[in-house]
């Protein structure tokens, strides 16, 4: 991964956290561009053609690929920012032409000197701790596309360019990371770099606010959250997506068959409860680990069975009582055929199909645009690329999937209104995609869960 776009991560988060109160996103890249124009000018270049040179400029200074209709924007507040009391020192022309004249811009030299010490410094922690570990590391940049992995499934929903998604073990990554959650001077850096990357995807986001009748249809691992019997951190994240989802007008619901499914899950865990010990102690996010955090038995975990529609109706969750339709369209379907071959169950891959053909249903068509999408099913699934890795429909991936992950609809929704940041802060924001990260991560490089409860059944027979 190229270490100027690191720098430049790390430079947005600064600038966001640090400047002064911002109309919108595009106020942050600001400094980044009058340096490039600085720069240009301490080497001669006093007019040009078309601002795509500034463009090109950018992109060997920061390895950030700013859109031209952006950079406009930018320039022209530049412009508007500097040309005082009658001095002209940078001017945008009609036809795209600029001239530069004396403007120096040396504000942030100090600090990206001080930012890539600090990039440098981590990937030494980063092989130290590869060696601890037993690990070799050739590659300490690999730290980096760990932290970037959210910004790269964001793309995938905000641009056209639609970026390839590799398979990689992060695992040594992602317990660098967890392990230097509590050293404050280390684990900044690494928030930083973070949300610097979740910014940088404004650039891929040239759209307004969503508005229009809006809908999120939530799957099951999501319910299993917002009611605490996954980790901590995801419960925080499930309802804080629910509180801002309210706050922006989305109607919430439920499938039955996702009740259904629900509720089977909850029954079927009270029924083994007595016969698990290692679920309880391996997996973080087992509803099993859950009861033993939150001293949850039996009984308790049959009456989140009995209650759970009307759990969710307190928090504003209303169920469509006939799926019917949208089943027997996915008895009949090729996402049918493929989720049978991925899920644990027939019944976990009908009602996953189900869904999706709910979401075609509320869509009407296919849409290329975020902002025109008005349904969308909600997961908090460990899978890391579930969304458009799916392969039923690879040839349609300019398209919407009709499925998010909670995060990640999060950061979309922090990217594209800036009135968020009152209910969540950057920290806020950045603290949940990284756990995310790890727990995702982590939880797949984990034992399959049919290993351990044959591990547990095991146990259980010959204790």
């Amino acid at each position: 991964m190229d270490k100027n776009k690191i720098v430049a991560y790390s430079l947005l988060s600064h600038i966001n956290n640090n400047g002064e109160i911002v109309k919108d996103l595009i106020d942050v890249f600001v400094p980044l561009v009058k340096r490039a124009i600085s720069i240009m000018n301490s080497e001669g270049v006093f007019k040009g053609k078309n601002i795509s040179e500034i463009q090109s400029k950018l992109d060997t200074l920061y390895k950030l690929d700013i859109p031209i209709s952006v950079l406009r924007i930018v320039l022209n507040r530049i412009a508007q920012s500097i040309n005082k009391d009658g001095k002209v020192s940078f001017t945008i022309y009609k036809d795209d032409a600029y001239a530069i004249q004396n403007y120096t811009f040396t504000e942030f030299d100090e600090l990206i000197k001080n930012k890539e010490i600090e990039i440098r410094r981590l990937e030494n922690l980063f092989k130290e701790f590869g060696k601890l570990n037993d690990k070799d590391v050739p590659d300490t940049t690999s730290i980096f596309e760990f932290i970037q992995k959210n910004k790269l499934s964001l793309s995938r929903y905000l641009s056209s360019k639609n970026p390839e998604l590799h398979e990689k073990d992060f695992s040594l990554e992602a317990r660098f990371v967890e392990y230097f959650k509590n050293i404050p001077q280390v684990y900044d850096n690494i928030r930083n770099i973070y949300l610097g990357s979740i910014i940088s995807s404004y650039l891929e986001y040239q759209t307004n606010p969503i508005k229009g009748d809006l809908e999120l249809l939530f799957d099951t691992n999501f319910i299993i959250s917002l009611i605490d019997l996954n980790t901590p951190e995801s419960t925080h994240t499930c309802n804080m997506l629910l509180d801002i989802a309210k706050g922006q007008g989305y109607k919430l619901f439920v499938l039955d068959i996702t009740l259904e499914e629900v509720e089977s899950l909850l029954r079927k865990k009270a029924e083994h409860y007595d016969q698990t010990f290692l679920q309880k102690k391996i997996d973080p996010e087992d509803i099993y680990n859950a009861c033993d955090r939150r001293k949850l038995n039996k009984t308790d975990v049959e009456r989140y069975a009995d209650n759970i529609e009307e759990k969710l109706l307190e928090k504003g969750i209303l169920k469509i009582p006939n799926s019917e339709k949208f089943r027997n369209q996915a008895k009949l379907s090729k996402e049918y055929d493929f989720l049978k071959k991925k899920r644990n169950s027939s019944f976990a891959a009908l009602h996953d199909a189900t869904a999706l053909y709910y979401v075609r249903d509320k869509r009407g068509r296919k849409i290329k645009e975020f902002e025109k999408v008005n349904c969308w099913f909600v997961n908090n699934t460990s899978t890391v690329y579930t969304n458009h890795d799916n392969g039923y429909n690879k040839n349609e991936k300019e398209f919407q999937n009709e499925t998010i992950k909670a995060e990640d609809f999060l950061n979309v929704l922090w990217i594209s209104n800036p009135n968020i940041t009152k209910k969540i802060s950057n920290n806020e924001l950045a603290e949940i995609g990284i756990t995310r990260l790890i727990s995702c991560t982590i939880n797949e490089s984990l034992p399959k869960s049919t290993i351990i409860k044959q591990l547990d059944e095991n146990i259980s027979k010959y204790a």
